[in-house]
């Protein structure tokens, strides 16, 4: 993605049976000047119930990894370690449950941020995935590589995590 006017949408992907969602995605950002969208659940996850959000950067480079799990109510799960700064390579893993009140991110297999905060209510909805920028209006291009995506709506065991990080990490060599 060059940072400018390339992305991904899909049709609606339905995840209304399901209140929990892992992500993975092996990337290589190449800056941290402003937010880049790596993929959303909806056209803006501010504006809907049952999304998610995962950023690298966001707020602008102070936020270098962002993972938003949303019912009625946002889970914010960041990290602003500088060793993540751009340009960066990583394999970060994602996981959102919404009536458990977690989000939680690993980069390169460790994890980097989690939060406990209320999410609300709810299930993931019924919405188009972009990938590379917001869909609601074309803003927050991600600069970078995207060498791989994995988005599971349900709740996934540690091992099977680590086999799909191993697996993303073999076709990008992040870490």
């Amino acid at each position: 993605f060059d940072g400018v006017d390339d992305w991904l949408q899909t049709a609606s992907v339905d995840f209304g049976a399901t209140d929990k969602v892992t992500l993975w995605a092996a990337i290589r950002k190449l800056s941290d000047a402003a937010t880049g969208v790596v993929a959303e659940l909806s056209n803006n996850f501010s504006n809907a119930p049952g999304t998610f959000l995962f950023a690298a950067p966001s707020s602008g480079g102070t936020v270098k990894f962002r993972f938003v799990s949303k019912g009625t109510l946002v889970g914010d799960a960041s990290t602003s370690a500088a060793t993540y700064s751009a340009p960066y390579s990583a394999v970060v893993g994602a996981s959102g449950d919404i009536a458990g009140d977690r989000a939680t991110m690993r980069v390169n297999s460790a994890v980097a941020a989690t939060s406990t905060s209320d999410q609300g209510a709810g299930a993931f909805g019924n919405h188009p995935l972009h990938i590379g920028r917001r869909g609601v209006d074309g803003t927050l291009p991600f600069k970078g590589r995207l060498y791989g995506l994995v988005i599971r709506g349900a709740a996934t065991p540690d091992p099977t995590i680590s086999r799909v990080e191993r697996y993303l990490n073999a076709k990008s060599r992040a870490y």
